[in-house]
């Protein structure tokens, strides 16, 4: 159907994807190095409190940004940013009785590819989760002391 069907002919959506997965493997950041990922394992003095944001010439092989969310904390911050950046992550789903953890946790796994901490989507969609949380337990207060 492909070859015979002009809309996915060109359909520049499908062409670009069709690119991006016939040059799997010949770009650059395919691999660990690639996305930043080696700076976890040279610079383990930064695992505890961090190397701070920015300043990227400071790792030799990999002079950018960390492509991934948790990794990026993690070299970041340290372990302690991380412990708490997870920690009001669970908070969050805590409070929304874990309804919500499905769409953090699909979050979290496309931030192994990308850093989602600078994406203001995540930040609303935790708000949301929280204000939502909020407002349902409210609801639930009133309607309990009204009985």
């Amino acid at each position: 159907m492909y070859k015979v069907t002009d809309f996915f002919q060109e359909n520049q959506l499908m062409n670009s994807v069709q690119e991006r997965v016939d040059s799997i493997g010949e770009d650059a950041d395919d691999n660990l190095e690639g996305r930043g990922y080696d700076r976890l394992y040279d610079h383990p003095e930064y695992w505890i409190s961090g190397a701070g944001e920015g300043a990227y010439y400071r790792f030799s092989k990999s002079n950018f940004e960390l492509h991934s969310t948790l990794g990026n904390l993690l070299i970041s911050y340290g372990i302690v940013g991380l412990s708490l950046f997870v920690l009001m992550i669970l908070f969050v789903l805590r409070n929304d009785r874990f309804r919500s953890a499905y769409i953090v946790l699909f979050l979290m796994v496309y931030g192994l590819t990308h850093n989602g901490i600078r994406n203001s989507l995540l930040w609303i969609l935790l708000a949301l989760i929280a204000s939502y949380s909020i407002f349902q337990f409210q609801k639930n207060y009133k309607n309990n002391n009204l009985k």
